[in-house]
């Protein structure tokens, strides 16, 4: 069967191209919305169950009505078997509505589910095999007091210009630290340093996301012997880790080689990180959810 990428605004299928919401709905207006992007492997959505839960959470937390979670597995699942992928790419959005112009959420009418199957790739394949090149953004996290960062919110332009800062001088990626000069995470994924045996990675206080893929790498590592701490870390302890790496659903484990032009360890991917990367890819079937 022919593949295509296809958009399913609630529960109605179109092409990607020709899916329309209205300029009056508030996550066009405001970026008021909630979002998840998921992995689709062989036919599987990886983390399915625990995406779905924050993806609930996040609308909670921004007031945003939904559907019973069997209606959405229900209409997931659909937009999933219509695209005839086996693999690819999941972003599924939830906005608050159609409103007026006005900023008050309260005007507006019934939220909307879309969700968007593709093929897209997060990262070309020739950077899990030579690394990313990292800068230290300027561009400071939005503090928790502002905006608590765990809740998925379609309003990401905090990360946007600190991703123009890696654009603009040839990077792959940003880091992006607090108020106090403490790292949070990238733009897109979070972040992890190797020194020795430890694992090290930003605490939940940084308001960086608390990662599902995060969380599981850091469960691997304990297995391995590892040691997992989290907390507070400068851009000079990741500069000087042996290893470091990122983290996300859709992209996996994706190495770091330079941050600020300087090599990490020997300027290769480490050990550790191949270690890490081999077992969460040789279990990823089993944190998948099939949709058949």
């Amino acid at each position: 069967m022919n593949k295509r990428e296809i958009v399913s605004i609630d529960g109605e299928i179109f092409d990607l191209k020709n899916g329309k919401i209205s300029v009056l709905d508030h996550c066009f207006l405001y970026g008021d919305g909630v979002f998840e992007g998921l992995r689709l492997i062989n036919r599987g959505i990886l983390f399915h169950k625990e995406h779905m839960a924050r993806l609930y959470e996040s609308a909670k937390f921004v007031r945003i009505p939904m559907m019973p979670k069997k209606e959405y597995e229900k209409y997931l699942f659909g937009a999933v078997k219509s695209s005839n992928f086996d693999s690819g790419y999941i972003r599924v959005v939830v906005t608050r509505g159609i409103g007026d112009l006005g900023v008050n959420p309260a005007k507006c009418s019934g939220s909307k589910l879309v969700i968007i199957v593709t093929s897209l790739k997060l990262y070309p394949e020739e950077l899990y095999e030579n690394g990313l090149k990292l800068i230290v953004a300027k561009t400071r996290k939005i503090p928790y007091a502002s905006l608590n960062c765990g809740i998925k919110s379609c309003n990401y332009l905090n990360n946007i210009m600190a991703k123009w800062e890696a654009v603009d001088r040839g990077a792959d990626e940003a880091a992006m630290i607090d108020k106090n000069g403490i790292v949070s995470e990238a733009t897109l994924d979070n972040i992890f340093g190797v020194k020795a045996n430890t694992l090290f990675t930003p605490g939940l206080e940084t308001n960086c996301l608390p990662g599902i893929t995060r969380g599981r790498i850091m469960e691997i590592a304990k297995k391995q012997g590892m040691k997992v701490v989290e907390g507070a870390f400068t851009p000079h302890d990741f500069m000087s880790a042996d290893e470091v790496f990122l983290t996300g659903t859709g992209s996996g484990i994706v190495p770091v080689t330079r941050i600020e032009n300087k090599p990490i360890g020997n300027g290769k991917i480490g050990p550790n990180t191949k270690r890490l990367r081999h077992e969460y890819d040789s279990r990823i079937g089993e944190f998948c959810t099939a949709v058949d």
